[in-house]
């Protein structure tokens, strides 16, 4: 900011973008390790970034001389967070079927070897939730 009049200068801009920039870079490569704790550590930093980035934007009344800078920079901004962005979506898709899955297999093993009637028919929810002797001979289902 400078000091005669307290707004963002055009470097306080690039330098806010810079750090924003490098904090995406982090996250995206903790996003490719699948490192979920260096991700979740960066959240507060990356909120930081991205509120000081735009209360610098807002502040800045015009970036002169550092257009070009700017543009390339934010060129360089926008790649890193289209790639956050994948990133994030595929990691979040990824949790989801896997929670899919393991909720399915829970179902499926649930099912468990089965009550059988004395006629040896599969008892079909009787005695489901009841205390039953064990049987002499059991199925396993799930061949």
């Amino acid at each position: 900011m400078s000091a005669a009049t307290n707004r963002p200068t055009s470097s306080t801009l690039l330098a806010d973008a810079e750090r924003l920039v490098h904090v995406l870079e982090r996250e995206n490569a903790a996003l490719a390790a699948h490192d979920d704790t260096a991700v979740a550590r960066l959240l507060a930093e990356k909120q930081a970034a991205c509120a000081a980035l735009e209360d610098a934007v807002r502040g800045l009344e015009d970036a002169g001389a550092s257009r070009l800078a700017l543009g390339a920079l934010g060129e360089r901004l926008h790649r890193a967070g289209a790639e956050n962005q994948r990133r994030l979506a595929a990691g979040i898709a990824a949790r989801k079927r896997f929670l899919e899955l393991v909720a399915a297999a829970v179902r499926e093993q649930n099912a468990g070897a089965g009550i059988y009637a004395r006629s040896g028919a599969p008892a079909h929810g009787r005695n489901r939730g009841t205390t039953v002797a064990p049987s002499a001979l059991s199925f396993d289902q799930s061949l």
